[in-house]
């Protein structure tokens, strides 16, 4: 085998398993977004238990419509699934302008995701 052939050889192994980690890696992010997904409660024994989350935004095209609209069945989504139910009460156009509603609902989703609660 050349020289060169053998450094091809140990670049490409390299190169394979910076791949694996960078999968491991990928896999790991993907679980922990996964489970931070659920609010973390805790029991008597002070220990962290995850709790499903809904988060809704109401209808109405970002000019009508408010969370109390849809309270009725938020409430049966909440009692059925055993989830946290979070409904947004964006502003509504034409007090305000285009995507500011868009971005509370944004910003919402991400507090969430970050565990804030």
């Amino acid at each position: 085998m050349k020289f060169t052939d053998r450094t091809d050889a140990l670049v490409k192994e390299e190169r394979e398993k910076q791949e694996k980690i960078a999968e491991v890696k990928r896999q790991e992010e993907e679980r922990r977004k996964a489970e931070s997904s659920h609010l973390p409660v805790y029991s008597k024994d002070n220990e962290p238990v995850p709790v499903p989350i809904i988060l809704h935004f109401h209808g109405g095209g970002f000019v009508s419509g408010n969370a109390a609209t849809h309270e009725v069945y938020l409430r049966e989504w909440a009692k059925e699934t055993s989830a946290i139910v979070f409904s947004v009460d964006y502003t509504l156009a034409p007090e305000a302008q285009y995507a500011l509603a868009l971005e509370e609902c944004y910003y919402i989703y991400r507090w969430l995701r970050e565990g804030n609660p």
